[in-house]
């Protein structure tokens, strides 16, 4: 095996399967696919359920049943849960149920915009609570700050993670955040122009933070 089959990476657990096994048995693959796919909602329940540091048997207390069930539960698949299962989890470590459906073909930018256009409701809502009290507007602007904060970091870091311009050999996109001085550094080079990107990779555009 040479050293770049060995450091080779997987997505997941099926797309390592697929390649041990290759076309020996493409139907374990398959099976263990839809058996991941069949279990996300009752492995997301006992996830957060350990995480909260709630047993199997305070969740049978909140169904009134016993805890031989609920381990039966978390070891079945999802068709098996019922919303009052669901609802008893929620209850037991403190959390709301919310439904979403969500479109089979919907692509990752897809998702990053549904969750911008709910980080924008919950930002108007702060935003009117603000118009009450000056110690609320006070906290809900530090609390933006924060926000923008955190955000241009995650943006940076998935910035980083892309690959090179092959034409300028500069990044295809640079975000950079100093605190501190409150600036933003967001450059993008000009494919055309090697010159014009060598410059733009130095320039600044001040945002209040």
């Amino acid at each position: 095996m040479s050293s770049k089959e060995k450091n080779k990476r997987y997505a997941n657990a099926v797309d390592l399967t697929r390649d041990i096994l290759g076309d020996d048995d493409p139907q374990f693959a398959d099976d263990l696919q839809k058996q991941i796919e069949n279990r996300q909602l009752v492995n997301l329940l006992g996830t957060m359920r350990n995480e909260k540091g709630v047993t199997q048997s305070d969740i049978a207390g909140v169904l009134g049943c016993k805890q031989a069930k609920i381990s039966k539960l978390e070891n079945g698949l999802d068709d098996a849960i019922c919303i009052e299962e669901i609802r008893a989890y929620a209850k037991a470590v403190d959390c709301e149920v919310t439904l979403q459906f969500t479109n089979r073909n919907a692509t990752a930018f897809d998702r990053i915009k549904r969750l911008s256009f709910t980080i924008h409701r919950e930002l108007s809502h702060l935003a009117s609570l603000a118009q009450q009290d000056e110690k609320i507007a006070k906290g809900v602007a530090d609390a933006f700050g924060e926000i923008l904060i955190n955000q241009m970091r995650l943006l940076e870091i998935a910035a980083e993670q892309l690959p090179v311009n092959p034409v300028t050999n500069e990044p295809y996109i640079k975000v950079s955040m100093e605190v501190g001085r409150e600036q933003l550094e967001f450059s993008q080079p000009n494919e055309t122009d090697n010159n014009l990107a060598q410059t733009s990779q130095g320039e600044v555009d001040p945002v209040n933070a």
